[in-house]
């Protein structure tokens, strides 16, 4: 008798295990944001989305329809996936936005500092932003600073169609299939300052440096591609500058210069390997000069 008691509690345990997680697996919802709570517009309100039983957390979907502004303000938040329609807006002020998987940004993903807290694009495996539209940091806006950071070799993958553009910082490794500028008064860090150095590479991807500022890159790590890839490195009116800890390592990389701007790299003795461009093309405006030292 006691083995059929004990047999049943046992299929009674197995049985409630695999309600459990169907219950855990059913629990993913995907929400649209519609600004019906309060007026902030907060992701964290739950009465800002439909359903309005919640808001996206991890493992959930958020969708930024158009005409809506979205509001990462109160709390850091976490999911899934984000997609931000045509004409919608996904504004990080001052916290982390945590991505598991990947962003589709057809209208604009922006970010902001608050009170020297960076508004930030977190993720601990690698991410795809994709889609036709910006992700804005750019000071002339009343945006900036913002990030992208990445846990250890986590890479950000950024689509051909889509434009990054502001005062931003990459401190993850970064697959540039689309085009990173500056503008304006926007300063741009690729790579850290100290620590592990980033990767960096893409097929098709274009560095801009436009405006007054410049593009900085640090720990980077320039890396191989094919010889045909057309990526390159543009300044238009502001500065590239390649520190002395940014190595190249076999890539092609074309790089343009227009007048009024400056390509700089950096030589010191912590060189880490000598910086060469074995292929690829050197343009350079009427107006420019080329200066080639020991």
């Amino acid at each position: 008798m006691f083995e059929l008691d004990r047999n049943a509690w046992c299929l009674w345990v197995v049985r409630l295990l695999v309600c459990v997680a169907a219950s855990s697996t059913a629990a993913a919802t995907s929400y649209t944001f519609t600004a019906n709570g309060n007026a902030s517009g907060d992701w964290g309100d739950q009465q800002n989305w439909s359903p309005s039983t919640g808001y996206p957390i991890v493992g959930d979907t958020a969708t930024i329809p158009n005409g809506k502004t979205c509001l990462v303000e109160q709390a850091n938040q976490r999911c899934l996936t984000v997609t931000v329609n045509s004409g919608g807006i996904l504004l990080v002020k001052g916290r982390n936005l945590t991505i598991d998987s990947g962003m589709q940004i057809n209208g604009d993903l922006q970010l902001k500092e608050v009170s020297n807290v960076l508004g930030r694009i977190y993720f601990e495996s690698d991410i795809q932003l994709s889609g036709s539209g910006k992700v804005d940091a750019r000071v002339a806006n009343g945006l900036g600073r913002g990030e992208f950071l990445g846990s250890g070799s986590a890479y950000v993958y950024i689509g051909s169609s889509l434009s990054v553009v502001g005062s931003l910082n990459f401190y993850c490794w970064v697959t540039n299939d689309g085009t990173i500028e500056t503008d304006g008064s926007d300063v741009m860090n690729i790579g850290p300052t100290s620590g592990s150095t980033i990767a960096v590479d893409g097929a098709t991807g274009v560095f801009a440096a436009s405006g007054e500022r410049e593009i900085t890159f640090n720990r980077a790590s320039l890396s191989y591609g094919g010889l045909d890839w057309p990526r390159k490195l543009w300044v238009k009116e502001g500065t590239i500058r390649l520190t002395s800890n940014c190595v190249c390592t076999n890539g092609k990389w074309s790089v343009l210069i227009d007048g009024g701007g400056k390509f700089i790299v950096e030589t010191n003795a912590a060189f880490a390997k000598p910086l060469t461009f074995s292929c690829g093309t050197i343009r350079l405006a009427p107006e420019v000069t080329l200066v080639f030292t020991p």
